[in-house]
């Protein structure tokens, strides 16, 4: 059917979204069929079918359909799919599930410069902690330095529950944020954070980060961090990290 609607005077665009569309919602038939028609949905040529998934995740009839017709929605590269994922990312009495497709869909390969401020001003407005950690993944994914500020806020900030720091740091280390920025962290972090940002060193081959190891090993009044940042060491081929040992042992 997809293929018979991209072929020129093959079947009519519509009258095919007619037929997938009953395909998609007859409960009846096995549910991998039934994911492939909300596929070939989203596919057709000129986006005649963007408007029957944008329906099939409004009504309330279908649970099932209505979170893989999201999903399909997520992929989407059409300017209607787009703006009704940041509607239903904002729309309050979403389930879960749904506004997660949403928030991961608005941060993939289509995502915009505008779709990253929108995602950074939705955290303030939900206190879940999956729908706070999918924005996190999101917007550092989309990297640029804005974005990238915006999650070390984030992992910074002790008014924020312990996990999700976890989660903004380890975000802000895939996308490959400064590690001027990791260093500056430390001073201000709580000893959990620390505990992370020690092995953040740890894996990051800058001269900063082994510096910043070593200085830990040397003045931090924390006896278990400072055991901590001399395992990591021990594991370094740096010259300089092999003095600090010797220091260390015999001062």
């Amino acid at each position: 059917l997809g293929r018979a609607a991209g072929d020129l005077g093959a079947a009519p665009p519509a009258q095919v979204a007619t037929a997938l569309i009953s395909i998609a919602g007859d409960a009846n038939t096995e549910r991998t069929i039934r994911e492939r028609a909300l596929s070939t949905l989203s596919s057709l040529p000129r986006g005649e079918g963007i408007p029957a998934l944008i329906q099939m995740v409004s009504s309330a009839g279908d649970i099932w359909l209505g979170a893989r017709a999201m999903t399909t929605l997520a992929s989407s590269g059409d300017p209607r799919a787009r703006e009704f994922l940041r509607t239903i990312a904002d729309r309050p009495n979403v389930s879960e599930e749904i506004r997660l497709s949403a928030i991961r869909g608005i941060g993939r390969s289509y995502a915009t410069s505008q779709d990253a401020t929108f995602l950074r001003q939705l955290y303030a407005k939900h206190t879940s902690p999956a729908v706070r950690e999918s924005i996190i993944n999101s917007v550092a994914d989309a990297g640029g330095r804005e974005n990238l500020q915006f999650v070390m806020q984030i992992a910074g900030n002790p008014a924020e529950p312990v996990q999700i720091r976890r989660r903004a740091l380890s975000a802000a280390s895939r996308a490959e944020a400064p590690i001027t920025d990791f260093v500056a962290l430390y001073a201000s972090a709580d000893r959990a954070l620390k505990e992370e940002l020690i092995s953040l060193y740890a894996r990051r081959t800058e001269a900063a980060a082994t510096d910043k190891l070593i200085s830990i090993a040397k003045t931090e009044e924390d006896q278990m961090l400072r055991r901590r940042a001399i395992s990591r060491l021990s594991q370094s081929k740096d010259p300089r990290v092999a003095a600090t040992l010797r220091e260390i042992i015999m001062p």
